[in-house]
C-alpha cells in the first residue's frame, strides 16, 4: 500500500448531492421560494413622476378607438370607395357613406407601401386614428363610415398638418352627405 492511500475513507457519505448543481435550478444565486411577487394594478412609468402622470391622464378623452369604430372587411372599404362621397386634399383622399342601419361612426385607413417603411406607415395610421378620435368624430354624423387613403408625401407630415388636412376634407364630405341625403 502506498503511504498516501491509508488516509482515504473507504465509503462516501450517502447524503452528499452532486457538487456541480446548486439549488433547485442549478444556480447558486436562486433560492427556492424567494421569487418576487407579480406587480398588480397600474404602475406609473419610471420616467414620470405622479404629477406628470396625472397631467397625461387628464388630457385623454374617455372615448377610445375600439373594434366597433373600425372597418374590418375589404367589401366595406370597396363599397365606400365606389358609392361614397369623395373629398381629396393634398395628401389624403376621404370616402364617406352609410353602410347600413348602424349608429356607430366607423373608420378605415389605407396606407400603402409607397408611403414609406412600416415604422412610417404605422405612425401615420396612429396619427390618423388619433385625429379621428379627438377631432373628426364629433363632426361626422352618426352611422357614417369613413375611409381615409393616404397619398404619397403623407408620411412626412407632422400631426397638426394631418389634423388640418383631414378636418378640411371631412367638412367637405359631410356637406356632400347632407346634400345627397338632404
Amino acid at each position: 500500500m502506498a503511504p498516501d492511500e491509508k488516509d482515504l475513507p473507504a465509503s462516501q457519505p450517502s447524503t452528499q448531492t452532486d457538487p456541480r448543481v446548486h439549488g433547485s435550478h442549478g444556480n447558486t444565486r436562486w433560492t427556492q421560494g424567494a421569487q418576487t411577487p407579480a406587480r398588480q394594478g397600474t404602475q406609473t412609468p419610471e420616467h414620470l413622476d405622479p404629477a406628470q402622470t396625472a397631467r397625461v391622464a387628464r388630457h385623454r378623452t374617455p372615448r377610445g378607438f375600439s373594434k366597433a369604430n373600425r372597418l374590418h372587411r375589404s367589401a366595406e372599404f370597396l363599397r365606400l370607395q365606389r358609392k361614397g362621397i369623395r373629398a381629396q386634399s393634398k395628401h389624403f383622399v376621404l370616402y364617406a357613406g352609410r353602410l347600413g342601419d348602424e349608429a356607430e361612426r366607423r373608420l378605415g385607413i389605407t396606407v400603402s407601401r409607397r408611403i414609406g417603411k412600416a415604422v412610417v406607415r404605422n405612425r401615420l395610421k396612429r396619427r390618423i386614428r388619433e385625429c379621428f378620435r379627438t377631432k373628426l368624430y364629433a363632426a361626422i354624423p352618426e352611422g357614417v363610415a369613413t375611409v381615409i387613403v393616404a397619398l404619397s408625401g403623407a408620411g412626412v407630415l407632422d400631426t397638426p398638418a394631418i389634423n388640418h388636412e383631414l378636418a378640411a376634407a371631412t367638412l367637405s364630405v359631410v356637406k356632400g352627405l347632407e346634400a345627397r341625403d338632404g
